[in-house]
């Protein structure tokens, strides 16, 4: 065999050897690719709340700033805490009310007051509202929520005890509820004779999707009157 006929066949050789490795290189190219670091951001503390459409809420602190906890996880080590501030928007638009807000009802007799939240040019996706009702004179029915809001969160039980009544709603759809909203209404029966008091005030509400805005200072307030005759 001449010498350049051996030079060929240990080339066809090796060639045949390595073939192998060759096709697996061209279907698993990836074991030479870098390797994506990954990781995790997490919002978490008390002041975090979660919304219908699967977004998170923060509420403002005592020192009326956005201010939430980021927790941040890599395989490159322990995980890290910091805070973030966020934005919020003017919430002096929005307010609520009852409606009737006064009235007359005798021992036994039952009347409805309207729960209406003034949102303004405001786009409301998100509400926690509390109906307080004086529970010596009155007893209240399960709240009768309007379509204004298409998830429902939260709606009730009455506590008789405490004389308070929590509600929660959300609009997770592409539909503006802005205005004046009808958020339901409130059945309620006269039980003593003496001046009732009906509020409403809400915990949190949340603007166009986007930051929640705090309006705890946002009330509304009724007056009935319950007599012992008809």
């Amino acid at each position: 065999m001449s010498k350049k006929n051996k030079i060929r066949l240990i080339v066809s050789v090796l060639f045949l050897v390595a073939l192998p490795a060759i096709i697996y290189l061209v279907q698993h190219p990836q074991i030479f690719k870098g390797r994506a670091v990954g990781g995790a951001i997490e919002v978490f503390g008390s002041n975090i709340i979660d919304l219908p459409n699967g977004k998170k809420a923060f509420t403002l602190n005592s020192q009326g700033q956005p201010v939430v906890n980021l927790r941040l996880t890599s395989p490159l080590g322990p995980a890290t805490t910091g805070t973030a501030n966020g934005s919020v928007t003017s919430s002096s638009a929005v307010s609520l009310s009852l409606s009737p807000a006064s009235g007359t009802q005798p021992v036994g007799g039952s009347f409805d007051v309207s729960v209406s939240l003034n949102a303004g040019s405001n786009n409301i996706s998100f509400v926690d509202i509390t109906i307080s009702f004086d529970k010596n004179l009155l007893s209240m029915d399960p709240f009768i929520a309007s379509p204004a809001f298409n998830t429902i969160v939260v709606n009730g039980p009455v506590d008789s005890s405490a004389g308070t009544y929590r509600f929660t709603a959300g609009n997770n759809s592409t539909r503006v509820v802005t205005g004046n909203i009808n958020m339901g209404t409130a059945h309620f029966q006269a039980k003593s004779v003496g001046t009732a008091l009906i509020g409403v005030s809400a915990k949190e509400v949340t603007i166009g999707g986007a930051n929640p805005v705090d309006i705890q200072t946002a009330t509304g307030n009724g007056s009935y009157t319950i007599t012992s005759t008809k």
